[in-house]
Parts: C-alpha cells; structure tokens; sequence
C-alpha cells in the first residue's frame, strides 16, 4: 500500500494561474549538459533536484517529449479533428455556461440521470439536507453545482456510465494498465467534499498536517485494503487553471481519472508482491509521470469511442499542454513531479512501443519506485548506455 501520497498537481495549482505567462525550461541552455539541465528543471523547494546519468536513447527521447511544442500540437490535432466532425469550438463548445450535453449525449441522458440520482439517494449529505437534483446537472452553470450533485455526476461518468463501447472510463483506463479491478463501487469511495467536510475527512485518513491542497487519495481508514479518493470542491472550483466551462466540468473527470491510475498502480504492485511507498524525488517523478501518462492514454481512448463528437480527447490534450506550460520548477519547487514526469515517463513508453514492452516497462517502473533503486542505473539497464 502506498503512503499519503499529497498530490503535487493540486498543490501547484494553488499557486499563480499565470503560468502561461512564466519562462518555462523547455530545452538545455548553449553549452549546457543534460545532467545539468536535468538538475535545474528538477530543483526547488523541497526538491534538491536530480542528478541523472541517463543513455543517449533517453535523453534524446525525453528532450522530444519537453518541447511544449510536441504538446501543443497534439491539441490542434483533437481540435482539426473535431472541427471537420462539424464542432465550432470558439462560437459554441468554449461559450457554454453548461457543457452537460456535450458530455453525455440525449439518448443517454434518462440512463446518466438514473445512476446520478441513485449515488444521491447514498449520499447522507442529501439525507440531512435537500440536495441539487440530476436535471440541475442539465441547468445550472458550472460554478453553480454543489459538491453532492458534483460528486455523483462525476462518479457515474467516471465509474458506472458504461457509454464507450459498453465499458465505464474506469475501464478503460483499466486496458491502458492491462489490469482489471472487477468491484471498483466496493473498493474505492470518492469524496468530493466542501472546503470544512473534506479537512474532517482529511484528519479521519489520518492526515495532521496543514491543508493547502485540493485532492488527496490514500489507503481508506477502516480498511487499509481499500481506497478514498478526496477532492476539495471548494478549491477545485475557485483554483482551476482553464477558462472555458468545458474544461472545468472536465477536470474533475480527469482528475478522478489521475486518482483511479493511482489506485490501479497500488494493485498492481500488491499483484506483483510490491509495498508501493515514494521514498525520493525520482520516486515522485516516477508514480505521478506514470499516472498521469496512463489518465491521459485512457481519456484520449474513450473520447474516441463515443459516437458523436466528444471533449475527452482534446481535454486530455489540453490537460497535458497546460501541464508543460506551468511555470518551471526552479521558480516554485512545487511542480517538478508534473512538468518533468510526465513528459519523462512518457518519453520511456515512447522507447517501448510495442503492448509486451510496454506490460515489461510498467512493472519495472513500480519496481523501481518500489526499491527506490538509482534512476540512472535502472535507465542504463532498461535502454543502454
């Protein structure tokens, strides 16, 4: 079971939302070697930065993968495409107040409304108080839903609307790991709470430090085998980094979607007789490059299978683009695990394309984290010196 894994990627977006603005470290600087380059972009606050020897393969691979360039244009790709699909993003998908009905589609919407209300009538919130209904889901801007209707429709898109190609988004990312978790309603309880019920929740999972941050998933307090997933509603809304409402109602998919790929690692190294613990920095680079290269696989897959015109593809190019785009972890020290990690995670599958390799590199990887070996020696015996 891993340890309280404070998500770095909340913590940083409590930061300035300016970090379009910010110089960002995209490439080495003239006559700069990538061990220095690796230790700028990976020092700050708490991070002392990493001192890596990696193989040529690597370096070139991961210096591909750092241009904000290769991410940005992974995002006009999704929007070509769904502008000859007939969308007309800047007049229409990027102007609504509710994006409801480009999420779930009219034929679709009696079912999504039925499992949103049934999480709802689970809910003891809405037990002691009158709660917002489904069709507010349907009504009501963005910044108007209250945290039980948030939650509810989140989980039903998340982990029970099975509407791309008859499985649920969890399974889906599921496929990415090539791992199954068949009970995930029995094992895994998301709370998305307001600003006072989520630091009560915080302290039941035995967190006793200051609360500064908007998500958190950690081993469930009266069953360590399982799961809670806990995201602050109230600075979710007020510290999002997107603009449009779109990409806001998405966000809590996708970052549910990055919780689940942490869930999905800790079984897996459980199935692989792993205790999955970050005990270093390259440990942290690792598990959240790791889960937010497979979030962002499964996102981009199941807006694929939807039959109509779908978000989830280009908010996952989006996600990734507004990852590169923060400011540069020698300015904050706060974003390293996110501005490196994934582009370096990604750059290591990028090296192993083939489904055996890939299945090979994703438990070498939570071994690695596991045993907290030298990164340098893992890379050198994984791709060559």
């Amino acid at each position: 079971m891993f340890k309280f894994k404070v998500l770095f990627l909340f913590v940083s977006l409590l930061v300035s939302t300016s970090a379009f603005s910010q110089d960002f470290s995209d490439s080495p600087k003239p006559d700069e070697s990538f061990f220095s380059f690796f230790i700028r972009i990976t020092r700050g606050g708490m991070f002392p930065g990493i001192k890596l020897k990696a193989p040529e393969s690597v370096q070139a691979a991961f210096l591909k993968r750092i241009k904000k360039g290769s991410w940005i244009g992974e995002v006009n790709k999704e929007q070509k495409k769904l502008n000859l699909a007939g969308v007309d993003l800047w007049q229409d998908w990027y102007r609504r107040k509710n994006a409801m009905s480009l999420l779930v589609s009219e034929t679709q919407r009696a079912d999504f409304n039925s499992q949103v209300q049934a999480l709802l009538d689970q809910d003891l919130r809405c037990k002691a108080l009158k709660c917002q209904t489904p069709q507010d889901l349907w009504t009501l801007e963005w910044n108007q839903i209250e945290a039980p209707l948030r939650q509810a429709m989140t989980q039903s898109f998340v982990l029970k609307a099975k509407y791309f190609e008859g499985q649920t988004l969890f399974e889906v990312l599921g496929k990415q790991y090539s791992f199954s978790i068949p009970s995930p309603e029995n094992d895994i309880t998301v709370k998305i709470l307001a600003q006072k019920d989520f630091e009560v929740a915080l302290r039941e999972l035995g967190w006793d430090g200051p609360v500064y941050f908007r998500g958190i998933t950690g081993p469930n307090p009266h069953d360590p085998s399982k799961h809670w997933i806990l995201l602050n509603d109230d600075l979710m809304k007020k510290m999002s980094p997107f603009e449009y409402d779109v990409y806001r109602n998405l966000e809590y998919i996708g970052i549910l979607t990055h919780e689940l790929s942490h869930v999905y690692q800790d079984r897996i190294a459980n199935s692989l007789q792993l205790n999955l613990t970050v005990q270093s920095a390259e440990g942290a680079m690792m598990i959240e490059g790791m889960a937010e290269y497979y979030a962002e696989k499964a996102l981009a897959q199941a807006g694929s299978l939807v039959q109509f015109p779908h978000p989830l593809g280009l908010y996952a190019r989006e996600q990734g683009a507004e990852i590169m785009f923060r400011e540069g972890n020698e300015q904050s020290g706060n974003l390293f695990p996110y501005t490196v990690g994934m582009p370096f995670v990604t750059s290591l599958y990028d090296l192993k394309p083939t489904a055996e390799e890939s299945l090979l590199l994703r438990d070498n990887l939570l071994k690695l984290i596991t045993q907290d070996e030298n990164l340098g020696i893992f890379l050198n015996r994984e791709f060559g010196k």
